[in-house]
């Protein structure tokens, strides 16, 4: 059993057994978060990590990268065989999130992997020659559940959650994060649910951004701790916003945002082998 096959088993046998403990599997809270979303239907629901094959290899950072979606919505490029299958996202997958995430791995991977070369751009349509990087992270949700119309159940924009997923889903999200024990952390939304800053800072010591850029560090990289070890959380806009379609976010705020947590994680790397 590899490394990342134990934390599924942690996870499913801990943080899964403790929440999605209904008896049809369901969410604890399923009931309580559903109840005023009416003539909506679970677009998807209970939402679990994704793990890379090669997440937590040696002499690779352990990347964990917070979305705002489930399910992408062409099944044959879904979340599940983009992050363990190794599949390149592109436009053609019809989700920006992803092309977002990608871009921020590959700049983040190419300080530790010799054949990952730094992105240049966004990706595009011709990925073919992409390096793979997928394997080599994990991927959950803030949210564990979305809602449809029932009118028009094939929705993939613009999902519905309500005021208990806000305040439950995050106790979901940090007991993941105490179980997966990233090196960096990547939160790609300006849209956090409300009071998880203050959650965060508490459990993991984030204080001061390292770097920060926005009126509320929108583009910023935090120190803190996890068990002792240096946690980066690194933050920046969804992939789907506009700003992170523009050349001057691109080289101005994001990319000295990911050099400033390259350089904290390899100077943590080398303090611990001097």
């Amino acid at each position: 059993m590899n490394y990342a096959d134990e934390l599924e088993k942690k996870l499913s046998k801990g943080v899964y057994a403790k929440y999605y403990c209904e008896e049809n599997g369901e969410c604890k809270y399923f009931s309580e978060c559903k109840k005023k979303l009416r003539n909506k239907v679970p677009k998807y629901k209970c939402d679990r990590v994704r793990i890379g094959t090669n997440y937590g290899q040696p002499g690779i950072p352990k990347i964990l990268c917070v979305g705002l979606e489930g399910i992408c919505g062409q099944d044959i490029l879904n979340e599940e065989k983009i992050v363990k299958g190794y599949l390149k996202p592109s436009k053609a997958v019809c989700n920006a999130h992803y092309n977002g995430v990608i871009y921020v791995l590959e700049y983040i991977l190419s300080a530790f992997i010799d054949e990952c070369k730094k992105p240049v751009s966004l990706i595009s349509n011709n990925n073919s020659d992409r390096n793979k990087v997928t394997d080599k992270y994990a991927l959950t949700n803030f949210y564990r559940c979305a809602f449809a119309p029932k009118d028009n159940p094939s929705l993939v924009k613009n999902l519905s959650h309500s005021k208990g997923m806000r305040e439950h889903c995050q106790e979901i999200l940090i007991d993941e994060i105490k179980t997966l024990k990233p090196d960096i952390l990547i939160v790609q939304s300006s849209q956090w649910p409300e009071n998880l800053w203050n959650i965060m800072k508490e459990e993991f010591g984030f204080n001061k951004a390292e770097i920060g850029f926005g009126n509320h560090d929108q583009t910023s990289v935090f120190k803190g701790k996890i068990n002792e070890m240096l946690l980066v959380l690194v933050c920046t806009y969804h992939g789907a916003y506009a700003k992170f379609k523009s050349k001057d976010y691109i080289e101005n705020k994001l990319n000295p945002v990911l050099d400033k947590a390259i350089e904290l994680v390899k100077n943590q790397n080398a303090v611990k082998n001097s």
